[in-house]
C-alpha cells in the first residue's frame, strides 16, 4: 500500500539581486521560515572575537521545489532536503550560547533566517543564518507554544516601510472573506502576539511600540498556481496557533499602529481542542476576552 507524502513547512522569499553562480546558475539569497528536525548533535564553537557559533542540520521532506524556485535553482530536487543552519552570539543578542543550553538532536524546531546557496564537491548546499529560532516540540517539553514572548523574527524589506516577518500566534476571531473594489477575495483575520512590538516597529522604520499584545491583520490572498486563501478559508479558525511568514506593512492612525501582512504560507501549530501540554492561550493573551472593537479590522 502506498504511503502518504510527508511535507515540512517551508516559506521562502527571494532577497535583493543575485549572489553568484552555483551549479552553473544565477542564485539567489532567501529569507525562508521552516519547521523540521534538527538532524545531528548540535556543534558550538568560539569563534576569535570570543562569541559562540552552533552549527545544526535540518531535514526537510518534499519542499525542495519551494526553496529551489526562490533561490534560482531550476534542477528537480529530491525527496529529502538538508539546511546547514548557524546560530550566532552576536552584540546584542547571545543565540548561540543561549540555544546550547536547550537545542538537541532531535528537536521539532521553528527557524527564521537567510539562506545562501553555496557549490560544495559540485553539489547544491544551504546555509543558513538563523535570526530567531523556537522549540516546537521536543521529548522532554511536548509542545512549547506559549510564553511570554511570542516567536517572532523581523527583517527590513527591500522597499522603505516594510518586513520580512515570520510569527507564531493564535488567532483573534474567525477567519473572514471580502472581496476588494477590483473583485477579487481575500481572506483576513486578526493574530495576537505577546511582548514584540519593539521588533516589529524597528524592521518597519517606527519609533517602538511597547504593549504588552500586538494585534496584526493578516491578510491571505489566492495566487496562480497556489491556491493559499482557499486552504486557509478551510483550516484555519479562531483560537489555532499558527506559525506564518509574509511581508508586513504598518500605517499610525490617531495616535495608534496598525499592522497588516501579506501571507506567504502558515502551518496549523496547535489546532482547536488539542490538548494543552505546557502552554495556556487564554492565559497568555485573552484571545477569548478580546473585545472585538478593539481588532484592527
Amino acid at each position: 500500500m502506498a504511503t502518504e507524502k510527508q511535507y515540512s513547512f517551508v516559506s521562502a522569499t527571494r532577497v535583493g539581486d543575485s549572489v553568484g553562480k552555483v551549479l552553473g546558475q544565477d542564485v539567489f539569497g532567501a529569507n525562508v521560515t521552516l519547521q523540521g528536525f534538527i538532524g545531528n548533535d548540535p556543534e558550538v564553537r568560539e569563534m576569535k572575537d570570543g562569541r559562540k557559533v552552533m552549527n545544526i542540520s535540518i531535514a526537510l521532506n518534499n519542499i525542495g521545489k519551494k526553496i529551489n524556485g526562490a533561490i534560482g535553482i531550476k534542477e528537480k530536487a529530491g525527496e529529502t532536503t538538508w539546511i546547514r543552519a548557524s546560530i550566532f552570539d552576536s552584540e546584542h543578542v547571545p543565540a548561540a550560547t543561549r540555544a546550547e543550553k536547550v537545542l538537541k538532536k532531535g528537536m521539532l524546531v521553528a527557524l527564521n533566517g537567510y539562506v545562501k546557496p553555496e557549490e560544495y564537491n559540485n553539489q547544491l548546499q544551504l546555509n543558513m543564518t538563523v535570526d530567531q529560532f523556537k522549540i516546537s516540540w521536543s521529548k522532554e517539553k511536548g509542545k512549547t507554544v506559549g510564553g511570554d514572548y511570542s516567536f517572532v523574527s523581523a527583517r527590513k524589506a527591500n522597499k522603505e516601510g516594510t518586513a520580512i516577518v515570520a510569527f507564531e500566534g493564535f488567532i483573534g476571531k474567525d477567519p473572514e472573506v471580502r472581496v476588494t473594489p477590483s473583485g477579487k477575495e481575500v481572506l483576513s483575520f486578526s493574530v495576537a502576539l505577546n511582548k514584540v512590538g519593539n521588533k516589529l516597529d524597528y524592521a518597519l522604520g517606527l519609533k517602538g511600540d511597547k504593549k504588552d499584545v500586538t494585534w496584526i491583520t493578516v491578510n491571505v490572498w489566492d495566487n496562480d498556481g497556489y491556491p493559499l486563501k482557499s486552504r486557509a478559508e478551510k483550516a484555519l479558525k479562531k483560537g489555532m496557533a499558527i506559525l506564518g511568514h509574509g511581508l508586513m506593512t504598518a500605517n499610525e492612525s490617531n495616535g495608534s499602529t496598525f499592522y497588516n501582512m501579506n501571507l506567504n504560507d502558515f502551518e496549523i501549530v496547535r489546532g482547536l481542542g488539542e490538548k494543552k501540554e505546557t502552554f495556556d492561550a487564554k492565559k497568555e493573551i485573552q484571545v477569548d476576552d478580546e473585545p472585538a472593537d478593539d481588532l484592527p479590522f
